[in-house]
């Protein structure tokens, strides 16, 4: 069971990497479009270095999700105790990892993952798109979170304030009761870090 909840989990992963991979592709694509009709380039100023500057801090902008989640929180979620969280960036987006000190299974520890990158909602809508398509009878619509959610096999997937946030809980692997374990603790995280967030 835990071999197929991994592998599960790597299958999510890959998908994700790969509908990123697509829409940057489509995206750098209309990009290119508009700068072929675009004069041409003009020397550095000042102004151009603004806008470099801020679009460098925009990835900044983003709220560090090990603020928005506390440590004692992630123990109520989780059950037991979790070590300091652990954040963590790749791709522009901000990572918070909260993992027990009890590894289970003599595999993994439960653990709290929350990810969160900038995204615009005509991204979010193709992506959704994307999994409604291939991944229908994985994906279960949730109402009252954020903008829009959805469950994606055990991840919780939210846009708020043109933020993609992803959670996904991992507890109670050896129980027969872990899909619902691991929902309601994805909506508890929610319903603490959505709110938290500016």
């Amino acid at each position: 069971m835990l071999i197929s909840l991994l592998k599960a989990q790597i299958s999510v992963a890959m998908t994700r990497v790969l509908l990123a991979a697509v829409l940057l592709l489509a995206l750098a694509a209309c990009n290119q479009s508009k700068n072929d009709s675009a004069p041409a380039p003009q020397p550095a100023t000042s102004a151009s270095s603004t806008t470099t500057s801020s679009a460098a801090s925009g990835n900044s902008s983003l709220p560090d999700p090990c603020t928005l989640l506390t440590k004692a929180e992630a123990e109520t979620i989780l059950g037991e105790a979790v070590r300091d969280p652990e954040p963590n960036s790749l791709g522009g987006n901000r990572i918070c990892d909260y993992k027990t000190v009890t590894v289970h299974g003599g595999v993994l520890p439960y653990s709290v993952h929350i990810a969160i990158i900038g995204e615009q909602q005509q991204v979010w809508d193709a992506g959704k798109k994307l999994h409604q398509q291939s991944d229908a009878k994985e994906m279960r619509p949730v109402a009252g979170v954020g903008d829009d959610a959805y469950f994606l096999l055990d991840d919780l997937e939210i846009l708020t304030k043109q933020r993609y946030v992803s959670i996904n809980v991992m507890k109670s692997i050896d129980r027969p009761d872990h899909a619902r374990a691991v929902q309601s603790a994805e909506m508890a995280v929610a319903q603490k870090i959505i709110p938290r967030m500016q």
